[in-house]
């Protein structure tokens, strides 16, 4: 456990047993996100997620699910493939590689909502998921345009200033091209 000014976090694996009974009990648990794997959708410290129960639902690409990998440790990142065997495989959203040869049984939980700032968004249903599931297959079929998202999230209008100005030289340099 840590404990700071802004509070505590707590490890995951001490915390798996409270989450499991919870779960197994039909609740749902909702804890802060740590870490920077699912930016730009999630963002440390500020979102918060909803763990739900997986007893009896369907995994499907862009779903957000909690896993144990075999090594012991938990991790939360989004499905990108799910095989006729039940076998998927997984990427952060601020990752370029896939995660492979994840077991139905290590799912532990599937994320339903985030809280970010006081409201709730559904990850389940509409605009947000499509633009999630979008963006994750981008990060892979197209990790270039992913890139500059990516930036553009990151860095918001200094990025676009940028990108405007450059964007203007090259125009400015074309027509003076264009005239000699």
């Amino acid at each position: 456990m840590n404990i700071s000014d802004k509070g505590f976090s707590v490890y995951m694996s001490e915390l798996m047993p409270l989450i499991s009974d919870s779960l197994q009990s039909g609740q749902t648990v909702r804890i802060k996100v740590r870490g920077n794997s699912m930016y730009p959708f999630l963002l440390d410290t500020r979102d918060s997620v909803t763990f739900a129960p997986l007893i009896g639902r369907p995994v499907r690409r862009g779903d957000i699910i909690l896993f144990r990998r075999t090594n012991g440790s938990y991790i939360m990142h989004r499905v990108y493939s799910v095989d006729k065997n039940g076998v998927m495989q997984f990427i952060g959203d601020a990752q370029y590689t896939l995660e492979h040869n994840i077991k139905r049984e290590q799912a532990v939980a599937f994320v339903p909502s985030v809280v970010r700032n006081g409201r709730e968004i559904s990850c389940d249903k509409g605009a947000w998921r499509r633009a999630m599931t979008l963006f994750m297959l981008m990060r892979i079929k197209c990790p270039g345009l992913a890139r500059l998202i990516y930036n553009i999230c990151c860095y918001g209008n200094r990025f676009l200033k940028e990108l405007g100005s450059a964007l203007r030289f090259i125009k400015r340099k074309l027509n003076k091209e264009k005239k000699s």
